[in-house]
């Protein structure tokens, strides 16, 4: 099992070459690829302000990617909303990224991620 972020994600479905040859081995090589739910929050946002274009709406590229074998949507616990919460306490964070973090964490699976801020939470297993 492992976790994407959003970007990652993106990048999965768009056959980005941005994608790490890593995270793009381990989606391939993994039974189960998580999809945290901010994720489609935060697809719908990158939308609206215009940094991403889709060809179709978020929810219609959701419901198709979740068609695949073996990908899920994640939803947001008690458990993630709590450890999600409780990462870097000392440092500002994005709450989504927080969210996606905690998701990683509390189902103790590797995040493909390339965001540097989460490179060093202890405890999260990164492949890029």
């Amino acid at each position: 099992m492992i976790v994407l972020d959003t970007q990652s994600l993106i990048w999965w479905l768009d056959d980005s070459p941005k994608l790490s040859r890593a995270g793009l081995s381990a989606i391939r090589r993994n039974d189960v690829v998580v999809i945290p739910a901010i994720c489609s929050w935060e697809m719908a946002r990158l939308q609206v302000r215009g940094k991403v274009r889709f060809r179709r709406s978020v929810p219609e590229i959701l419901r198709e990617v979740l068609q695949e074998p073996g990908v899920r949507l994640q939803p947001l616990t008690i458990e993630i909303g709590v450890r999600a919460g409780q990462l870097s306490p000392n440092e500002p964070m994005d709450p989504a990224d927080q969210l996606v973090a905690a998701t990683a964490l509390v189902l103790r699976a590797p995040l493909v991620t390339s965001d540097d801020q989460l490179h060093g939470l202890p405890g999260l297993q990164i492949l890029w």
